[in-house]
């Protein structure tokens, strides 16, 4: 596609060409996504060359979760092309991504397939045009990424408290509500449980939130995670789900939260700590045995608090992390999960060789056989006892939004993302390709991230010039730090 900017007619003009390669699709959607939850109330129009149908009508506005569905009662035949245009009421600039996937059938398989999904980024320069394109599956790629039937009606259990109870095809749920003693039950309640077993008492202390890790350990099964293994081989798609609080952001290895794996160069799966991002690496038949490349989030994604860590992957091979119900990264995992090894163990806070410790809190557990989708996971976050602050446990100590690397200063760098927020007007929250964090220069969607603290008089989305001279001061005084006498909730070291 290319894509065009007018102004001042609030308009994107986009040209999509449909070129397949190794295939002839005989039924063909393509779905356009506006915003990434942006707010402009963007429509959709003008419609020329071979002119799609469009549900639902243009004049109505998509939605990060309903795009419009653009089809053809015949196909054109291949190569095709047609051009759309994009209108919004607002400055074009409210426009940040919009995603365009393609969802198809082949003659004899009537089963839905889909295309790697195409990310348009009109940030941070919309007034450069960017070429990009559709690309159908080749041959060395996933052969037609099926969507696994079901996927996306969502069965959450309606049964006990909205989110703390585990969703159906949960392969192992640990609470870690105990208490005392050694053993982490299995409460998952499929097939034979698989426990785990706390070699170090000392290593560790109970309270009544979860299982607190203070010293280095390694909380194992005692044989290889089959059933988890056999589950997510048949379904080519899994969730790991971690709720957890950090003790620290300066664990380093990166430190393995959970983690299917015997030592530090092999695996199946892992969830880890590095720094102030979370990582997961998965085996696929095209990564390494290592589960390289990860699936990272940008730095600023953990803290130290209790957190909902979730990563899914699909049977499409679409990988995703989410933290806090929001999604921090997407990406691609091709391939299929064949080639997971039969003897590795599930283990928790380190690696199964014992050299990546992990130090936190440990509150909940679970791995599911199928990818729970943005909706499940938002539900389990914003239902969950934990969302949120724990009553009764110490508050963490707080940060400036500035103060991208938690050292206590602002650096001339992070006052230089301050001011570009200022120059541009206002800040969005982070978005799953943006590379700042947690908040990002430009209009857009706030939803999914805490105010920046910069913003504090008035709190409106903007940083103006009194509020940007006061983290100028922080960055003169070589310091800030949280206070209750601030007019921002922060001053300058005594």
């Amino acid at each position: 596609h290319t894509d065009t900017f007018y102004f001042p007619d609030h308009k994107v003009d986009f040209t999509v060409t449909v070129e397949p390669v190794g295939i002839t699709p005989d039924a063909l959607t393509i779905e356009v996504y506006v915003n990434r939850g942006l707010l402009p109330a963007w429509t959709i129009g003008n419609f020329a060359g071979d002119a799609p149908t469009v549900v639902p009508e243009t004049d109505v506005p998509a939605t990060p979760e309903t795009p419009w569905v653009l089809g053809w009662d015949t196909l054109p035949a291949f190569p095709f092309s047609f051009d759309f245009d994009l209108f919004s009421p607002l400055d074009a600039m409210g426009v940040y991504f919009v995603d365009i996937r393609a969802r198809y059938t082949v003659p004899g398989d009537p089963t839905p397939r889909e295309s790697i999904l195409y990310q348009v980024d009109l940030s941070p320069s919309p007034f450069e045009p960017e070429e990009g394109e559709i690309v159908f599956p080749v041959e060395g790629e996933p052969e037609g990424n099926p969507i696994p039937e079901g996927e996306g009606e969502g069965n959450a259990d309606s049964e006990g408290e909205a989110g703390s109870r585990a969703v159906d095809d949960t392969l192992v749920w640990y609470r870690f509500d105990e208490g005392g003693g050694t053993v982490i039950r299995d409460q998952s309640g499929n097939g034979s449980a698989y426990d785990l077993e706390i070699p170090d008492s000392e290593a560790v202390e109970w309270s009544p939130t979860g299982l607190r890790v203070r010293s280095d350990t390694r909380i194992v099964a005692g044989a290889p995670a089959d059933k988890i293994r056999a589950a997510v081989q048949a379904s080519d798609a899994l969730t790991l789900e971690a709720w957890v609080t950090p003790d620290n952001l300066t664990q380093s290895g990166p430190a393995r939260i959970v983690s299917i794996s015997p030592s530090t160069t092999k695996r199946n799966l892992s969830l880890s700590q590095a720094g102030s991002q979370y990582e997961a690496r998965l085996r696929t038949t095209v990564s390494s045995s290592n589960g390289l490349p990860a699936v990272t989030t940008v730095p600023g994604a953990a803290q130290a608090r209790p957190q909902q860590v979730v990563f899914t992957r699909s049977a499409n091979g679409t990988a995703r992390l989410y933290v806090d119900g929001v999604l921090r990264q997407e990406d691609l995992r091709a391939g299929d999960l064949s080639n997971w090894n039969t003897g590795y163990p599930l283990v928790l806070a380190n690696e199964g060789s014992g050299v990546r410790p992990w130090r936190g809190t440990l509150h909940e557990v679970l791995i599911y056989d199928r990818a729970l989708q943005a909706a499940e996971v938002a539900a389990r976050y914003t239902g969950h006892p934990l969302a949120g602050a724990l009553p009764g446990e110490p508050t963490p100590a707080r940060h400036h939004s500035a103060d991208h690397d938690l050292d206590g200063a602002i650096s001339l760098s992070e006052l230089l993302a301050v001011v570009q927020i200022f120059n541009l007007g206002s800040y969005h929250c982070a978005l799953d390709r943006e590379a700042c964090t947690p908040h990002c220069p430009g209009p857009g969607s706030r939803v999914g991230c805490a105010r920046h603290d910069g913003d504090f008089a008035p709190v409106d989305g903007v940083i103006d010039l009194s509020e940007l001279l006061r983290v100028v001061q922080f960055f003169n005084a070589g310091g800030v730090t949280a206070c209750d006498g601030g007019e921002d909730g922060f001053c300058t070291p005594d």
